[in-house]
């Protein structure tokens, strides 16, 4: 995507900032654009190269170590942390004290906010982070309870907030939604998952005299369920090997 003209216009002489999820992909990423922008050629020809491309250190995960704690929790968290440094620094030493602060003050970890919003997506059987990441959450324990007011995701079929691929099961179970075609991992709430069929799942529906329902459905039959507008396309329908393009530096 990054050797596009839409990408060389949106990029051409600006400030590129990226993140992923650990910072590997960004790395990649990052050396392709800047080879790219270097070439002179194909939608990059003519344009001017980017001013800086910069990356999140260690990616979401790293940032969320550090910043995606409840406050009560961050508190401690901050003052362990610094506790750390100043003890293997020797801060107890009041004589050097002023000279390490002033040489560490900028590697001490802080109480800012977390500007991350959602779960932290993982590509391992956990789904997301099962500690960070899992959503700020605001209210009293004793009163109202902890609301999360950070859930971002929304079901792909009705827009319902929502924001968990595996509908309240665990993922080990592999009952989570996936693309009826291309079998990438798509959010439908629970209202909706019960009329529609996603991939690996048995057709068990069955006809009612051809009669629609208000999803578009025939009787009682499931639709199957795809990653693109309101469910119903595949957005990577007729992407196939041959007309995948390469190009060499």
């Amino acid at each position: 995507a990054l050797n596009t003209e839409e990408a060389a216009k949106a990029l051409a002489g600006k400030q590129v900032f990226m993140y992923c999820t650990g910072g590997v992909r960004c790395e990649r990423a990052g050396s392709y654009l800047r080879a790219l922008s270097e070439s002179n050629s194909g939608a990059w020809k003519d344009k001017e190269r980017p001013k800086g491309i910069y990356q999140l250190h260690g990616g979401i995960q790293k940032y969320l170590e550090s910043y995606g704690r409840e406050e009560e929790e961050m508190a401690n968290y901050v003052k362990e942390k610094n506790d750390e440094k100043d003890c293997i620094l020797g801060n107890d030493n009041a004589e050097d004290s002023a000279e390490n602060n002033t040489a560490t003050n900028n590697d001490r970890q802080t109480d800012k906010p977390c500007l991350y919003r959602g779960k932290n997506f993982v590509f391992d059987p956990r789904r997301t982070d099962p500690l960070i990441g899992n959503g700020i959450t605001n209210g009293n324990t004793a009163t109202s309870g902890r609301v999360r007011i950070s859930l971002v995701g929304q079901c792909i079929v009705c827009s319902k907030p929502h924001d968990d691929y595996d509908n309240g099961h665990a993922p080990c179970e592999e009952k989570e939604a996936r693309c009826f075609r291309c079998r990438v991992l798509v959010l439908v709430c629970d209202g909706c998952r019960e009329k529609v069929r996603c991939w690996g799942e048995p057709d068990t529906s069955v006809v009612d005299n051809g009669k629609n329902d208000e999803q578009g459905d025939v009787g009682n039959c499931k639709r199957e369920l795809f990653c693109g507008h309101g469910g119903r396309e595949c957005i990577d329908e007729g992407n196939v090997a041959s007309k995948v393009e390469t190009a060499r530096f």
